[in-house]
């Protein structure tokens, strides 16, 4: 029987496996398969069509472009993508071995460079919306940043003024102006680091044990958990990975504290490291009660705000995930309503734990 027949006939198993492997890669749960699969029916139906004709006469494959964009949109990283694309081939090759099909040479050949020219498809397709999503964002940066820094500093003036005269309650107005000030600073702060970021940014890597970033993590996060009645905790292993110690202190900060500003009141942000395969991975969980649908694909754009309160000003994710794939890692936001979400952020270990037994600290 010929190789397309048998993926065609073979193709709601090959998907299934497929997702299975992908979502295992990328530490998703069972409920979101479905989150993944997106456009790889079509791609495998363009390789069964392919696959019958001389490759003169092949087309573009459609589904792996579209594949590509998905991506984008979902803030997977364009290596992730490669990697899950070539899962296709390799689970039509263990399908097929386990049902003692014999793939000829030029089977195997021809199935390998129609899977390749979708990867590179794919990859381009990828690379073509993330630039020009880029140069839009650019556009629009200098106008957003300046926009932001208006709110903070006319409160804080009316605070100010209004303390000056004596008038008004002074606890409220100190706090009104504490609020303000830490909204700059943040604002400046993730500015500095994502003008840092911009191009190829030349990273100084030292060795750093995670329990001393996540240290420094929950100090600058504190003041904001205090306010909140938001427990700050950390689980896990205790490892040494090398990293920029700043850009990465930068990076998880955002994340957890965009974790304490959508936590429910009296609730709790969980920052986790632990080793999965060939990767090391901090993950921060919050009780936000989970996402609307639309918002995990484009979380990590710029200028996106999860509500009404535009405290976070729309940059700290999109940092988030510049800092972390400037390390050559990648980051995604695991949707668990109505608990809340999951920030993973992973990087590909370059040390062995230091002890091997759990610990559990609180912050």
């Amino acid at each position: 029987m010929k190789l397309s027949l048998l993926i065609r006939q073979h193709k709601d198993s090959i998907i299934e496996r497929w997702s299975w492997k992908t979502a295992k890669r990328l530490g998703l749960e069972p409920s979101q398969k479905p989150q993944i699969v997106n456009d790889l029916p079509e791609f495998l139906d363009e390789i069964v069509e392919q696959l019958d004709l001389p490759p003169e006469q092949w087309t573009d494959t459609r589904g792996a472009a579209a594949h590509g964009r998905h991506r984008v949109e979902m803030g997977f990283d364009i290596g992730g993508l490669a990697e899950e694309l070539g899962m296709v081939g390799e689970t039509i090759f263990e399908l097929m071995a386990e049902l003692r099909h014999s793939l000829s040479p030029r089977e195997a050949s021809v199935l390998a460079r129609i899977i390749g020219r979708g990867t590179a498809e794919s990859v381009r397709a990828y690379a073509q919306l993330r630039d020009r999503q880029l140069a839009e964002e650019a556009s629009r940066h200098f106008s957003f940043v300046a926009h932001e820094l208006r709110t903070p500093l006319h409160t804080a003036r009316l605070a100010t003024q209004l303390l000056m005269v004596g008038r008004g309650d002074r606890a409220g107005l100190l706090e009104r102006v504490q609020r303000a000030h830490d909204q700059l600073v943040h604002l400046v702060d993730n500015s500095l680091v994502e003008a840092r970021l911009f191009g190829a940014p030349e990273l100084q890597c030292t060795p750093e044990r995670t329990a001393e970033l996540l240290r420094e993590v929950i100090a600058n996060a504190s003041m904001l958990a205090d306010r909140r009645d938001i427990e700050l905790m950390t689980e896990g292993v205790d490892l040494v990975v090398s990293v920029d110690r700043k850009l990465m202190v930068s990076a998880l900060t955002n994340l957890v504290v965009n974790g304490i500003k959508f936590s429910r009141e009296g609730g709790a942000v969980v920052i986790r490291t632990q080793y999965v395969g060939d990767r090391m991975r901090f993950e921060v969980e919050d009780d936000c009660g989970g996402l609307p649908e639309d918002l995990p694909a484009r979380m990590f754009q710029p200028f996106v705000q999860a509500n009404a309160d535009r405290s976070g000003f729309g940059l700290g994710l999109m940092i988030v995930k510049q800092a972390v794939e400037a390390h050559g890692g990648a980051v995604r936001v695991i949707n668990r309503p109505p608990q809340g979400c999951r920030f993973v952020v992973e990087l590909m270990a370059t040390e062995t734990k230091l002890d091997g037994d759990p610990t559990v600290g609180r912050g």
